[in-house]
């Protein structure tokens, strides 16, 4: 889960040590004396009505892509993917080349689908394969404004504005 607070994009994460929701950074630049060291990152608690959180959402990234090679009967008729940076893949894509991945199930290596776990496998694509780019948000605040209910809006990108939110949403860089 992602927070706009004060304009800077932070990570929402549970932390053990408090026990609760906390704003979390690796950059000590965004933080101030309001946040305390936990290990690696800076955390800070916060309170959901706080009038400097602008946006609480998670976030999911998705392509249209079309496998014409594919042989598994299961995946044939699968026009979008979810291609989010932590799903298990038999090799981390690496979105700075263009790569993106894509999971489904499968038992052997075939068609450029790599079987990397029991019934599971990952291919590597490129945004140059894929005909659209789709990112999810799923808010719980929008505007400063706390929501009864989560609202999704999924937004339309060019490949060039897609790989940019996702690398901005990537751990070192909230």
């Amino acid at each position: 889960m992602f927070l706009k607070y004060a304009n800077k994009l932070y990570e929402v994460i549970y932390c053990c040590l408090v026990d609760k929701d906390v704003i979390s950074t690796y950059c000590k630049e965004k933080t101030d004396n309001t946040f305390y060291s936990v290990s690696d990152y800076y955390a800070k608690d916060f309170v959901i009505t706080d009038p400097d959180i602008q946006d609480i959402y998670d976030i999911n990234f998705y392509v249209d892509y079309i496998d014409e090679k594919q042989t598994m009967k299961l995946m044939r008729g699968v026009t979008r993917w979810c291609v989010n940076d932590n799903r298990p893949m038999h090799k981390a894509p690496e979105i700075e080349k263009d790569e993106l991945g894509i999971q489904g199930p499968g038992m052997n290596s075939t068609d450029g689908w790599v079987v990397y776990d029991q019934g599971a496998s990952s291919k590597i694509i490129h945004l140059s394969d894929c005909t659209g780019f789709i990112v999810e948000y799923k808010y719980t605040v929008k505007d400063g404004k706390v929501l009864e209910k989560k609202l999704v809006e999924e937004v339309r990108m060019n490949a060039e504005e897609f790989k940019a939110e996702m690398i901005k949403h990537r751990p070192e860089n909230v």
